[in-house]
């Protein structure tokens, strides 16, 4: 690749903790340069790492910030001061996309909605994703990943059968929603190259998340059958579950979809003879006999490590997979030969920050999906007053004397 599918798009990012910041993390890593506004007074370095170094770089360094914001620009800019507003104006002219995560309403508040935003400039595209929508009795709800959870349905599908239901273990919905932003996103902007104009996009996180449960929802629909919790079983594969392997926390997953691949099991497991049973010949019959099944499986994985169990089966076709953690990811030979782990040089001094890198390949010359840490606070305040707005030196003391410029080297309120 020569160039990035978005190189000459610019995106003012207003958006905050999870599901804005990993949207236009996927934008900036198309090529998209995206300019991300916080200040000293609302930064979004949320969940710093738990040290006992000084706070200023302790927020620099938050772990969650890092992996959504590589690649961006910082901008320390106070919203709320009406010089700020100006400049914001300013820098919406010379923009392509305006995103924002904010409740519904704070943008015609603060008198940047997008009518506002189109006088300055007619094309430009502003996307809204709220929790709930622009519109609507919820409108003014607040939602995180996790609440999102919670009202879609998907705790109460996530559990084991006659227990509580259960959060996943991590919040879902964010990423899911990013990823959904940013395709409305590159929809906007391909709708402008074709004729020309902005959009306003209204993106609603829960109806984007309530898509995760079609299936329960048009079961229920056509068939008026409520959907359960079922731990690791599967109402389409038998056996479905996760087996212990050798060694502490240790485990598959093996997941078998036709006879084919239950014959290959068996075989592996040294169990022809089961396989050959006419009570297991069939993924209903052999989910009615998921306990004795599961045993059978588990003493024959509970006798080597994992990636043994997963090389022998994946071997002869059955779906088999390794349950890895964080650990096992950072060192996986698969990641490695893909490159899609990343280091950098962080610019406060850390030599060994891990990125994940792009999650696609096309043909051409490889360019790394890292082309920059994530920025200090207000790290490139220069070049956008001067180099992007052309902000006259005088002018600039006076708005920085003003604290519009804030950023940790101001103030010790970390």
């Amino acid at each position: 690749m020569t160039s990035l599918p978005l190189a000459g798009i610019r995106i003012i990012d207003l958006t905050r903790i999870w599901a804005g910041p990993r949207a236009t993390k996927l934008l900036v890593d198309m090529g998209a340069q995206v300019i991300k506004i916080e200040h000293l007074n609302h930064a979004d370095r949320a969940k710093p790492n738990p040290t006992t170094e000084s706070s200023q770089r302790k927020m620099n360094r938050a772990t969650p910030f890092e992996q959504k914001h590589r690649n961006k620009i910082s901008f320390s800019l106070d919203l709320s001061l009406d010089e700020g507003k100006s400049v914001f104006r300013d820098l919406v002219s010379i923009s392509d996309v305006v995103i924002e995560n904010f409740s519904a309403g704070v943008m015609d508040r603060l008198g940047l909605g997008h009518d506002n935003l189109k006088k300055i400039k007619p094309d430009v595209i502003t996307v809204s994703m709220p929790g709930f929508g622009n519109s609507g009795p919820w409108k003014d709800y607040v939602a995180y990943g996790v609440t999102q959870e919670q009202i879609t349905g998907l705790y109460e599908l996530t559990g084991y059968k006659g227990g509580l239901p259960m959060k996943t273990g991590t919040n879902v919905g964010d990423p899911m929603n990013a990823t959904h932003a940013a395709i409305a996103t590159l929809s906007a902007i391909v709708q402008r190259l074709q004729n020309g104009q902005g959009e306003y996009v209204d993106f609603s996180q829960y109806e984007s998340f309530s898509t995760l449960m079609f299936e329960s929802i048009m079961n229920y629909a056509a068939n008026g059958i409520l959907s359960e919790r079922k731990g690791n079983e599967s109402n389409h594969q038998s056996p479905h579950d996760t087996y212990q392997c050798k060694g502490t926390d240790e485990w598959v997953t093996i997941a078998i979809s036709n006879e084919e691949e239950w014959e290959s099991l068996c075989d592996v497991i040294g169990k022809a003879d089961v396989a050959k049973n006419t009570n297991y010949s069939s993924q209903q019959s052999r989910h009615d006999h998921r306990e004795y099944l599961n045993d059978v499986i588990s003493r024959f994985t509970k006798s080597k490590t994992k990636y043994e169990v997963m090389t022998l089966l994946q071997a002869c076709g059955v779906p088999c997979t390794a349950v890895l953690n964080t650990k096992d990811l950072l060192v996986d030979e698969h990641v490695k030969d893909r490159n899609f782990i990343e280091h950098l040089e962080h610019p406060d001094g850390e030599t060994h920050k891990y990125y994940f890198g792009s999650t696609w390949r096309e043909k051409g010359p490889v360019t790394k999906a890292v082309r920059s840490p994530a920025p200090l606070l207000g790290e490139h305040n220069g070049y956008i007053c001067t180099e992007l707005l052309g902000v006259p030196n005088d002018k600039l003391d006076v708005l920085t004397k003003l604290g519009l410029f804030a950023t940790f080297s101001d103030s010790q309120r970390f």
